[in-house]
């Protein structure tokens, strides 16, 4: 799903003027789970009353108010796809991160190209080489919704960097490239703006912002990857205050 020009524009305003209180002792990829705007809310909404969940739900005017109250349903789907950003599982690099409340998902930068893949999936396969040791993991196929992305991190002519975001099919053998970040969730659960947006300069990779638009089945796909947890180490990060009031942190990852 693409945001609208206008709310590109929109965005690039606001995180010019995003002050963070964070200061990243390392080098890392740092991803950062947004609320979407209200409009990509909408059309998010209005995917989910054209499920067939919702058509059963709309099925119970049949009933008497005394049976089900429809509008109660409703309302409680509204403020489903209104998600909480926390939760977001992601794997990279043989890390795994979960984002925090803030939506905040970080890995140690583990290769040297200023470009890097984004998966957006629910599920995973491991290729095994024997016992717990795998070869490299690959995309489950056809049944199972998967979009990825390439992000090129570029400079435009007065030198002020930039991410290029396109979105590209999947490789035929379905092979994850070693510099990817996979997202565990489906798809539909969050929106990425292609095109052109503002980046950083510094050594570490700041993607642009992701917008989460629903949570649907997540917890179902949550537990699934509980089974291949085990084989990702999780990130550790060690915090500490920079000055005297608190106001500023210091984030460093301990994983070696």
């Amino acid at each position: 799903m693409n945001l609208s020009q206008k709310w590109v524009k929109i965005i690039f305003t606001l995180l010019l003027c995003l002050k963070t209180h964070y200061l990243y002792a390392d080098n890392r990829i740092v991803i950062q789970l947004r609320h979407a705007p209200d409009d990509v809310i909408n059309s998010a909404q209005q995917d989910v009353h054209e499920d067939k969940t919702i058509k059963k739900i709309n099925s119970l005017d049949e009933k008497t108010p005394g049976e089900v109250s429809k509008k109660l349903v409703k309302n409680g789907i509204k403020a489903y796809v209104r998600p909480t950003l926390s939760g977001f599982m992601a794997i990279y690099g043989g890390y795994l991160d979960i984002s925090d409340q803030d939506g905040l998902i970080t890995f140690p930068l583990r290769h040297a190209s200023e470009k890097i893949y984004l998966a957006v999936t629910p599920d995973i396969k491991l290729v095994n080489v024997k016992d717990k040791t795998f070869s490299h993991h690959e995309f489950l196929g056809k049944n199972n919704p998967t979009e990825l992305y390439l992000l090129e991190k570029k400079e435009d002519d007065k030198e002020q960097p930039f991410w290029n975001t396109k979105k590209i099919k999947l490789p035929k053998n379905n092979r994850i490239a070693p510099i990817s970040v996979v997202l565990l969730t489906k798809p539909k659960n969050v929106a990425i703006v292609e095109g052109d947006s503002l980046a950083t300069k510094n050594p570490q990779l700041v993607l642009p912002p992701i917008y989460v638009i629903s949570t649907l089945n997540h917890t179902k796909i949550l537990l699934k990857m509980l089974d291949l947890k085990q084989f990702f180490e999780t990130i550790n990060i060690r915090k500490k205050s920079i000055d005297d009031e608190g106001k500023g942190i210091q984030k460093m990852i301990t994983n070696v």
